[in-house]
């Protein structure tokens, strides 16, 4: 077959790119009126069910799209009047409960005040045992229950 290696053609098999599967955070907002505002004010708004794409750098703490891997660690790092429930994906940083996306998008917002203060008390619920154990004082149960 001489010559023939110049009339054949290697078919080169195509990359089917499949989008990275999203993970579930949390992430405070502000809301003024029906809008959510991110709390730096960076993204003037941010849709519900729309993935927002952050082009550029992206850093833990300095730039891209932030979020906590769970509700505590929301809870930790920043608080809003307004939780919701986030996916992100190209997660391109992650430490201490947060991580930074190049992709986020908002899944559920949570914007019922009574949301909030069940957080709120979930959090102190869980922190109890760790004042108990250092403390002489059962103030804070006594005030935790008296809410309950």
């Amino acid at each position: 077959m001489k010559g023939s290696s110049s009339n054949m053609k290697i078919a080169k098999k195509r990359r089917k790119t499949v989008p990275e599967k999203a993970r579930t955070c949390w992430r405070f907002f502000e809301k003024r009126g029906e809008t959510f505002f991110s709390k730096q004010g960076t993204l003037p708004e941010w849709p519900i069910g729309k993935w927002v794409v952050h082009k550029g750098d992206a850093r833990l703490c300095e730039s891209g799209l932030h979020a906590s891997t769970d509700v505590y660690q929301a809870l930790q790092h920043r608080q809003g009047d307004t939780i919701a429930e986030v996916e992100v994906r190209d997660v391109v940083q992650e430490g201490d409960g947060k991580l930074v996306a190049r992709e986020l998008r908002v899944v559920t917002i949570f914007d019922d005040r009574r949301y909030i203060v069940g957080l709120a008390g979930l959090a102190a619920v869980l922190a109890l045992p760790n004042y108990e154990s250092r403390a002489k004082s059962d103030a804070p149960r006594k005030a935790i229950e008296a809410v309950i």
